[in-house]
């Protein structure tokens, strides 16, 4: 699964899709460590069916043989896909939503890849298989090759899929996981989408739900850019501009520990508010309030994935 996670993180989606020329070796770098897996996993099926043949539990060898030529099938799909050259490799602008979806599958698999070595493990846990733990498995190779077949789409198109079975596959709710944002201290370097920065101050909100941290990486006194991370459920990432002027009037904050970092020194425990908002399409706001100071910060999500954090600049 590491190797898998690792490639993920690798795919020109996780930093755009902007280098084109890879797409191509990544996407199949991508499918061979999932076909891998599958193939692991069709290792294990043979030998529990070889110890079923010893145990002379002959009536099940067929019905698991079935399943094991529906899971090595799979596999072998996933790893000789041959795509052409149209969709995402295409020369013309590819639609940002496609890409995303793109990013979604991926995780998706990433996630079914996990639950079939579970279920595999389900069915080779007793002797003979229970019935619940074969159709179990069943229903995982269903839900991967629906996937794969939702990511050959996008991927040949370039449009994203519309089908109502693989988009709740793509909902389901995962465990928010905390922004690497939230280990930026000042003065370490980091990049968003290979854009290279260096923290230059930090404001940490200690809130009753949670973390959340802004960083700022510019020195513009007006206008500063800053990325936001958090370890909030609802709060996405994002990069963000400051601004004094125009800040809007809330009936209703919610209070914070505020801890600053900044070309001032830093100071803890500091009483602070702060509301956050979506402002349009991926557009995010938030206004934090310290002391008499009021500022906004608006600009756009950013994805998680797409952020790299190096530590202390030389």
């Amino acid at each position: 699964m590491d190797r898998i996670k690792n490639l993920l993180h690798r795919v020109p989606g996780y930093t755009g899709y902007r280098d084109k020329e890879n797409r191509r070796d990544e996407d199949k770098r991508i499918r061979e460590a999932i076909a891998n897996e599958i193939t692991a996993q069709v290792d294990q099926l043979n030998q529990y069916n070889a110890d079923l043949s010893a145990a002379r539990e002959l009536s099940h060898l067929s019905r698991m043989e079935s399943l094991i030529g529906q899971v090595r099938l799979l596999g072998d799909r996933i790893r000789t896909a041959s795509y052409g050259y149209g969709g995402i490799f295409t020369e013309r602008e590819v639609d940002a939503t496609a890409l995303d979806q793109l990013r979604q599958l991926d995780k998706s698999m990433e996630r079914e890849i996990a639950g079939l070595a579970r279920a595999v493990s389900g069915v080779t846990s007793t002797m003979p298989p229970a019935d619940d733990a074969v159709r179990a498995l069943n229903d995982e190779v269903n839900r991967l090759g629906r996937l794969f077949d939702a990511r050959t789409s996008v991927i040949d198109e370039g449009k994203p899929s519309r089908d109502e079975q693989v988009l709740a596959l793509l909902e389901i709710t995962e465990e928010k996981k905390p922004s690497p944002l939230l280990s930026v201290s000042k003065n370490e370097t980091l990049s968003v989408l290979g854009d290279n920065y260096i923290a230059n101050a930090t404001i940490t909100l200690s809130t009753d739900d949670g973390t959340i941290k802004l960083v700022r990486v510019t020195e513009d006194k007006d206008g500063a850019t800053w990325l936001m991370g958090s370890e909030i459920s609802g709060v996405p990432s994002a990069r963000l501009t400051e601004s004094a002027s125009d800040i809007p009037g809330y009936q209703t904050m919610s209070r914070a520990s505020a801890t600053v970092d900044s070309e001032n020194g830093k100071q803890e425990g500091i009483a602070a508010q702060y509301t956050i908002r979506s402002a349009g399409p991926e557009g995010v706001e938030i206004v934090v309030s310290i002391g008499d100071s009021a500022r906004a910060y608006r600009g756009n999500e950013i994805s998680d994935m797409d952020i790299e954090v190096y530590g202390a600049a030389d």
